[in-house]
């Protein structure tokens, strides 16, 4: 079954790297794009991705204002997915890892020199995620449904 990628990314040419760089994966992927940040929203009404890719430079809001942008227009009670940053500088990168909320940061850089190790990073997001789902719904579900089936 494939994992569902938002990937939020307003240039042509670095969402095609990215494209790439998970084809070149034995994991397969659906990459749903979004080139605003306006667009990201509206798309996860539509879907539920595994992970998210963010570029803090949308053409509707920049930087680090990106992601309480996008705090703020997400649905409230929804959990959100796994965000990556991607980013063309280090110094941004430093600025999410401060404000929080994002599960990790790579410079767009980076994740051209080394894919494998960018696509092992990505798989470890998108197995917590996962795994943190799975707690969820047994924490959510009633003790005397849990063990029915088995």
């Amino acid at each position: 079954m494939p994992c569902t990628i938002l990937l939020i990314e307003d240039n042509d040419t670095d969402a095609r790297v990215v494209q790439d760089i998970l084809r070149q994966s034995t994991q397969e992927w659906q990459v749903v794009r979004a080139r605003t940040l306006t667009e990201a929203t509206q798309r996860l009404q539509e879907i539920t991705p595994d992970l998210m890719l963010m570029d803090l430079g949308l053409p509707d809001v920049q930087g680090s204002m990106t992601l309480l942008a996008f705090f703020d227009a997400y649905s409230p009670g929804r959990r959100l997915p796994p965000i990556v940053v991607l980013s063309n500088a280090d110094e941004e990168g430093t600025a999410c890892r401060t404000f929080g909320g994002t599960t990790g940061f790579a410079t767009k850089g980076t994740m051209m020199e080394q894919p494998a190790t960018f696509m092992a990073f990505l798989a470890t997001c998108i197995e917590q995620w996962h795994n943190e789902q799975r707690l969820v719904q047994r924490a959510t579900t009633p003790p005397e449904t849990q063990y029915a089936n088995g």
